[in-house]
């Protein structure tokens, strides 16, 4: 819910430090293990969680790291990754989670049913990497109408001119990924990242901007 988003970044900002967000593969390396990583993340200083949707990828350099294959192959689904958030909030009713992914398997989950369900499992925000914002009717526009944040991404091929539009209905935080090319090829200038991040933040007043070292490609 977006209560719980806009919560947590306020807290942040009366702490004085910003979030640390961190990733997992649902499912990843089978459903019980990835479930307890995620009941273990806050703890271990996890302000918000990204929960990934299991999708077959072809990314030579990034599959050790993020393995949807090893979660796919234990028979995870986007329904088992739903349970998984599900399972979590029995225990935690604080911890904002955005569940990350691509539209492929929503599609065909059904995008009504599949927001119901997110709600249900106490979903926050959804990062949909494939979904641009040219296709907001898609998803975006439901999710928002469901109180469910929708988490846009922009790159350093994001220029003021495209920015308004990336930014129209973004909501929760900003997710900067920061450096063009296939994840893990190389490191990006913080100088530069630093100066896209106060260009981003001069176009928004969304509460967050997630900082990403890669675009996928």
């Amino acid at each position: 819910m977006t209560a719980r988003m806009d919560k947590r970044f306020a807290d942040l900002a009366a702490e004085g430090r910003p979030a640390l967000v961190t990733y997992f593969m649902g499912g990843d390396p089978d459903f019980d293990t990835s479930l307890a990583i995620m009941k273990a993340l806050p703890s271990a200083g996890s302000d918000i969680i990204e929960l990934g949707m299991p999708f077959p990828i072809r990314w030579p350099t990034v599959r050790p790291f993020s393995l949807p294959a090893s979660a796919l192959k234990g028979g995870q689904t986007l329904a088992k990754t739903l349970e998984i958030a599900r399972r979590f909030r029995e225990g935690d009713q604080d911890t904002p989670i955005v569940m990350m992914g691509y539209y492929n398997p929503i599609y065909i989950y059904g995008v009504e049913r599949f927001l119901d369900d997110a709600l249900a499992c106490g979903i926050d925000g959804l990062i949909v990497v494939d979904l641009p914002p040219e296709m907001d009717d898609e998803l975006c526009i439901p999710a928002l109408k469901k109180d469910i944040n929708f988490i846009r991404l922009a790159t350093p091929t994001t220029d003021d001119k495209r920015l308004p539009k990336v930014l129209e209905n973004t909501s929760g935080f900003v997710y900067y990924v920061s450096m063009n090319g296939i994840t893990g090829s190389a490191l990006p200038d913080p100088t530069v990242v630093g100066g896209a991040v106060q260009r981003i933040k001069g176009h928004t007043k969304t509460s967050g901007l997630r900082r990403l070292r890669r675009q996928d490609g």
